[in-house]
């Protein structure tokens, strides 16, 4: 799943020639973790009865994040040539 959505992020900034694909994907890695994070937190005690995941080991929540951060630092600079390449066959 990871490197789906990595790879739809990667289309969406690209097609839409962003600017600043690195602020962009960093912004959307952190709403994901972000998001997870919550689902995790509601669902854990629905299906195990109990809360685990990130918020019940607080370093588990700062991983999830940095990890994020770097994989779509990565994205944004694979992005970049594309951009690019995009913008100068169309002028």
């Amino acid at each position: 799943m990871t490197i789906l959505i990595s790879l739809i992020w990667l289309i969406i900034v690209v097609m839409k020639k962003c600017q600043h694909p690195i602020q962009i994907l960093v912004f959307a890695g952190n709403s994901y973790a972000i998001f997870a994070t919550i689902l995790s937190a509601m669902l854990s005690p629905i299906l195990n009865g109990q809360l685990q995941g990130p918020l019940a080991n607080p370093l588990a929540l700062i991983s999830i994040i940095v990890t994020n951060i770097i994989w779509v630092l990565l994205i944004g600079v694979l992005a970049i040539p594309f951009i690019k390449k995009r913008t100068l066959t169309e002028m």
